[in-house]
């Protein structure tokens, strides 16, 4: 799975890491965030988006403290916690009126939803998830790349 291309497809690629998470015998949620988003991205872009959304996984650190932690290999390379990934999401640096509407934590199988839940959208046999990813695999960076045709 490529995570090269920034500027869109996050539904699709949170979706498809739920499904790697799920083959290994766990589950996770997802955090969507919604607003006029700018984040940049670790090929060093700048992304703009109207919502984002990550998987959240939960675990036990080494005290048994649950933690935890945002998986989006799209903006970090190490999984981070939901404030430095809110705070990652409206960048100023990359766009100086970035700011943040709302968030919403949702069930791991929720492939996308509006931010007043009047749309909600499930992929359960990742048919969307995968025409996605495959539409953007060779496409790098923050824009530039058609909408894909898979919705």
């Amino acid at each position: 799975m490529s995570y090269n291309y920034a500027g869109d497809g996050c539904y699709a690629r949170a979706h498809k890491m739920r499904q790697i998470i799920i083959n290994a015998g766990y589950d996770c949620a997802k955090q969507f965030i919604y607003g006029n988003l700018a984040a940049q991205s670790v090929s060093g872009c700048c992304a703009s988006w109207s919502y984002h959304v990550a998987p959240l996984v939960r675990f036990r650190d080494g005290n048994g403290q649950i933690q935890l932690r945002i998986l989006d290999p799209s903006l970090f390379n190490q999984p981070v916690t939901q404030a430095q990934w809110f705070a990652a999401c409206v960048k100023t640096s990359c766009n100086s009126s970035a700011s943040q509407s709302a968030t919403k934590l949702t069930a791991g199988n929720v492939y996308y939803t509006s931010q007043n839940g009047s749309s909600t959208i499930y992929d359960d046999n990742y048919t969307s998830t995968n025409c996605t990813i495959s539409h953007f695999i060779n496409y790098f960076g923050c824009s530039g790349a058609p909408n894909p045709p898979c919705i």
